[in-house]
């Protein structure tokens, strides 16, 4: 504020309360209108009586109030004052009506300004940061971990890396939400920090999963001394919706130089103490040791992950063509699971379908497969693309799952699939199990509409009487005996029988693991319906398949091959 007037300016006292008499000035009126207020003779405005006094004794004579506006409202008002009447011509106006919208613009953008630098910072923050805990997150961890090392490495020095592993946590979870659940992990985070050095460090990992750094920390007793310290102040009461809860911890121990010299290996070694406390009865500390017995504890740890893979959206389906020998069409696609596993990539199902299978997690994992894979079937017919029939494996604790009809008709209503484009695969061995149950069972299926594939066909031991009473509509040969056509005498003859035995129950024939052209006119040459492996297509992601289905021809699952449209452009995709 300056000008001759400054002084008696500042002593006096405006509003924006229409209510008092210093609210119904020029700067009142211009704030609440939101527009320009000018009087060019005090004396002569009636609005202004009660500022004559003040104008008499500060000698101005006219005057402009110009509104400052951010995001369309009023913060405030630039006001000019003049010892002369008529001072204010729209010239004059029109300049001071810009320095307003300038002081308005540059105030909006400081706040804008203001606002990103917070934004940055709280970026910033989550990068190195668990939002939930505070603590250092994964990345950060890694680079605290790796510093330490180099630190030890220099002085030749020693750290100990703490694996820390909340004991049914999910049980928390699940009885009490997972906002009470949260709610612990905020709380053990704190008794962590609280417990360790303060030259350690803690994280997050994620989930119920935190680690520690501790450099130079002492002889072995005295690391085995603080990590049941920490697993007693884990073990400490706390009230998570009124009642009173104790959860308990299981740590895994690694030391540098000793049990590794990098991160990686540090970090998988007291991942496996971890899971041998688990093992043996957990709430405990368990040093890395080499004479442990590791498959056994990597097989724990594989069946940890498994566990927490649906939670963290790990597995995703890929896709295989089958394809019609006569017409060269697409007939069906086979849904084949994939695990996406943090740290090993993408793992095949041969890599965890067995534990899934001995330790019951294939139920929701399978029911997980037919959900996706008839989601995914529907979002290809929202695209255009004409009906093609989807293939699922069940396993064979699945099919024996007294709840695999409930859940199958669920998924089918949730997502509105036609059960005729529905194809479950079972194979020799697990019918053969109990014959009249799986009869029973396969029933039921077919009964629904959907078609029944029996898989790996000429591997069990399977008689002709009992194939006739499966109530199936497809044989697929075992890529076993199509791998040496057709030089191996053997297999060419096995092959002919099984084309020849669906021919004469009326089922299809559908030759798996088709590697190459000589396997594919074989069976051609002896009138096999279908082919499916790396000669077409490997199983792939569900986009490259959308560009499969976009350039060949889809043979309909009613009609026979003679009634479809042929493709007539090259096999372009070989060997993808």
């Amino acid at each position: 504020m300056g000008g001759p007037e400054r002084e008696a300016a500042v002593a006096f006292r405006l509003s924006v309360d229409p209510d008092r008499p210093e609210g119904r000035g020029l700067a009142g009126m211009a704030f609440r209108s939101r527009r320009p207020c000018i009087s060019n003779d005090y004396f002569a405005d009636a609005r202004l009586t009660y500022f004559y006094d003040i104008f008499r004794k500060g000698g101005a004579r006219s005057g402009a109030a110009f509104p400052l506006i951010k995001g369309g409202k009023s913060i405030g008002v630039l006001i000019f004052l003049s010892a002369e009447v008529g001072t204010f011509q729209p010239d004059l106006n029109a300049l001071l009506q810009k320095l307003a919208d300038n002081v308005s613009f540059a105030v909006e953008n400081f706040d804008r300004a203001e606002e990103k630098a917070k934004a940055d910072e709280r970026v910033k923050y989550l990068a190195a940061y668990d939002s939930l805990t505070g603590l250092p997150n994964r990345s950060s961890f890694s680079q605290l971990l790796n510093s330490t090392l180099v630190a030890a490495r220099r002085c030749r020095g020693k750290v100990a890396l703490f694996f820390i592993d909340l004991d049914r946590f999910k049980i928390i979870n699940d009885t009490l939400g997972h906002a009470e659940g949260d709610a612990l992990l905020v709380e053990i985070a704190s008794r962590l920090r609280q417990a360790l050095r303060e030259q350690d460090v803690v994280a997050r990992l994620g989930g119920d999963e935190f680690v520690a750094i501790l450099p130079e920390p002492g002889r072995k007793a005295d690391i085995n001394r603080m990590a049941h310290k920490l697993l007693s102040a884990v073990m400490k009461p706390m009230l998570l919706k009124g009642q009173e809860c104790r959860v308990t911890a299981s740590i895994g121990v690694a030391l540098y130089p000793d049990d590794g010299r990098d991160e990686q290996s540090l970090v998988k070694r007291a991942d496996l103490a971890m899971y041998l406390a688990k093992e043996e009865g957990k709430n405990d500390v368990r040093f890395f040791s080499k004479r442990a017995n590791t498959q056994s504890i990597e097989r724990l740890v594989m069946e940890s992950n498994l566990r927490k893979a649906l939670e963290r959206n790990e597995f995703t389906l890929h896709y295989q063509p089958k394809i019609n020998l006569r017409t060269s069409q697409i007939t069906g696609i086979e849904a084949l699971i994939r695990w996406g596993q943090p740290d090993l990539g993408l793992l095949p199902p041969a890599q965890f379908i067995p534990v899934s299978e001995e330790t019951g997690l294939i139920i929701p994992i399978g029911k997980w497969v037919i959900k996706t894979a008839c989601e995914q079937h529907m979002s290809w017919r929202n695209e255009g693309f004409p009906p093609v029939r989807m293939a699922i494996n069940l396993s064979p604790r699945q099919f024996q799952y007294e709840l695999l009809l409930q859940d199958i008709d669920e998924i089918l209503t949730r997502t509105g699939m036609d059960p005729e484009f529905l194809e479950l695969e079972v194979t020799e061995t697990m019918v053969m199990q109990n014959v009249d149950q799986a009869i029973k069972v396969l029933s039921a299926i077919k009964r629904r509409g959907i078609h029944i594939a029996m898989d790996d066909f000429g591997t069990g031991y399977s008689s002709m009487s009992l194939i006739k009473r499966f109530p199936i509509d497809t044989l697929k040969i075992d890529r076993a005996f199509i791998r040496q056509l057709p030089q191996d005498k053997e297999d060419r003859a096995i092959t002919d029988a099984i084309i020849n035995l669906g021919r004469a129950l009326g089922l299809r024939v559908v030759a798996e693991g088709v590697e190459n052209d000589e396997q594919e006119v074989f069976l051609r040459d002896h009138a096999c319906d279908e082919m499916q492996g790396y000669l077409f297509s490997r199983p792939i992601p569900p986009e490259e398949i959308s560009v499969l289905l976009g350039q060949r021809a889809i043979a309909s699952p009613n009609l026979q091959p003679e009634a479809c449209v042929h493709f007539t452009g090259p096999m372009t995709e070989k060997r993808v």
